[in-house]
């Protein structure tokens, strides 16, 4: 939906343009390193290595599919801030969360469990590209107890088991730093850059994950040569994954030269 104010054109945000797991991973960022100014700008405070890494370009999609723009600013400090003008969003997330005004990092929390898992998935994986990394192991640090207690039941729900290392900043506040057994977010395809590049993160099952992500969007019956054009891969890579994967694994069937469709096990995912 488009609407005119000014003579200036602008878009609403159309959270129905965005999968369950984009949305939970946007939120998920948010609780780590977002606040709303003036009611109606979403700022997400990023570093360089989160621009390295792909995390910056990961939200700028999301938000972009959403049918809104973003900006990005480097500050003299060296931070970087992307942020969205969007009421509807700024909306929509308080909707999800709670938190009091100027201390949001200890007061945030989820309103309620009960989203779907592939929400919940993209939470957790925002939350560890946002407060967290993934270097050895994947973890996430909140001053938040309440929320602490929330992503134990979540990972609890997901099958993931956790960890928990307690520790004062140097401020005097209680911080958890959450971790997550590396072995369970394998078999979880959790939609965490920091994740998915982190050196222990098989090679192999990251490219199974993406090539999935991938199909997952594609409609029942499509072309090599539409999923070529969409990663924008030219490399033997795509047909490698199509065809000696997913095929063997029975998430696609192919119908005739180039051309597949997906199984009912792949809609079951999707």
């Amino acid at each position: 939906m488009v609407g005119k104010m000014y003579g200036v054109k602008w878009s609403y945000f159309d959270i129905n343009k965005i999968s369950e797991k984009e949305w939970g991973y946007l939120v998920g960022f948010f609780i780590g390193d977002g606040y709303i100014r003036k009611g109606r700008i979403i700022v997400l405070a990023l570093s360089d290595r989160d621009v390295e890494k792909g995390v910056c370009a990961k939200l700028t999609q999301i938000i972009s599919k959403s049918g809104k723009r973003s900006w990005i600013y480097k500050k003299k400090n060296r931070s970087i801030q992307l942020t969205v003008a969007s009421k509807d969003l700024a909306a929509h997330l308080k909707s999800i969360i709670s938190f009091e005004d100027g201390n949001k990092s200890k007061t945030v929390s989820l309103n309620s469990l009960h989203h779907s898992t592939e929400f919940l998935k993209g939470l957790i994986g925002g939350l560890i590209d946002s407060d967290g990394n993934a270097d050895r192991v994947a973890y996430f640090s909140t001053i938040s107890g309440k929320l602490f207690h929330q992503i134990q039941k979540v990972s609890n729900h997901l099958k993931i088991r956790t960890g928990c290392y307690e520790h004062f900043t140097p401020k005097g506040n209680k911080a958890y730093n959450i971790w997550f057994r590396n072995r369970d977010v394998k078999k979880i395809p959790l939609p965490s850059i920091k994740l998915q590049k982190a050196s222990w993160f098989h090679n192999r099952r990251r490219e199974d994950l993406w090539i999935l992500d991938v199909v997952k969007e594609m409609p029942d019956k499509f072309r090599f040569s539409d999923v070529v054009k969409k990663t924008g891969d030219k490399s033997n890579l795509i047909w490698i994954l199509l065809n000696h994967r997913l095929i063997k694994r029975g998430y696609l069937r192919k119908v005739s030269r180039g051309v597949y469709k997906k199984t009912s096990k792949c809609k079951k995912i999707s």
